[in-house]
């Protein structure tokens, strides 16, 4: 289970606290144009605010046009919209990140410091 720590009373731009609330789950948040050209399957997942003020995560579309989306409040079930359906309500689109990569297998094999011997030592 994850915390975030809100300060009500603070009179933050609505952006700074959003970032901040993300930085606290590890995560990084950059605000992208709210237009579906904006939607593009290789950024997904994204978090979407509506003009209605729900908020829904993106997180799949098809070749065809149609994103499949979760409202906040309903229990994890999926939503489909066309894009342009989509596109009539945003508000806003975020994209979220982790703020720490994940090792690279390939790259700890190369970077490994220099091993005096290593080809006898492997032949053991």
């Amino acid at each position: 289970m994850f915390g975030v720590t809100i300060n009500h009373e603070s009179h933050s731009p609505r952006q700074l606290v959003l970032e901040e609330m993300a930085r606290q789950l590890g995560l990084g948040m950059r605000i992208v144009a709210a237009e579906t050209a904006s939607l593009d399957p290789w950024r997904l997942p994204m978090l979407a605010e509506f003009t209605g003020g729900q908020i829904a995560v993106i997180n799949r579309m098809d070749s065809e046009g149609n994103v499949s989306l979760q409202f906040s409040g309903d229990g994890g079930l999926e939503t489909t919209l066309t894009r342009e359906a989509l596109g009539t309500r945003l508000k806003a689109l975020l994209v979220l990140r982790p703020l720490e990569s994940t090792p690279d297998a390939r790259v700890d094999d190369y970077i490994k410091p220099y091993e005096k011997n290593w080809f006898l030592a492997a032949g053991r």
